[in-house]
């Protein structure tokens, strides 16, 4: 399985990134193992999508990452949060069982 996740990053920023394993992924991000995220002392993983083949996760990323749909993208994570008064860390939760 491959995923796209994304990361709130102080609350401003919404990095978007790849990866084959997930929880291994999200832990060198917590551990300050990752060169853009390290900066950065609030990190919440706040959604993923899984994928069969690495090539849709990869083209999906990417697309992610453009400008027009990186703006796009980044607005409706931003209304979801404030909209449900986001408050636990419920995706770290799922992700560590």
């Amino acid at each position: 399985m491959y995923y796209v996740y994304f990361i709130l990053l102080d609350s401003t920023y919404v990095y978007k990134g790849y990866t084959s394993d997930l929880k291994r992924r999200w832990k060198e991000h917590l551990s300050n193992k990752v060169s853009y995220t390290k900066r950065y002392s609030n990190k919440v993983l706040i959604g993923y999508e899984s994928y069969i083949c690495e090539s849709e996760a990869r083209r999906r990323e990417r697309f992610l990452k453009t400008t027009e749909e990186g703006s796009v993208f980044r607005q409706q994570y931003r209304d979801i949060l404030v909209k449900n008064s986001y408050q636990g860390n419920f995706i770290e939760e799922e992700i560590e069982n």
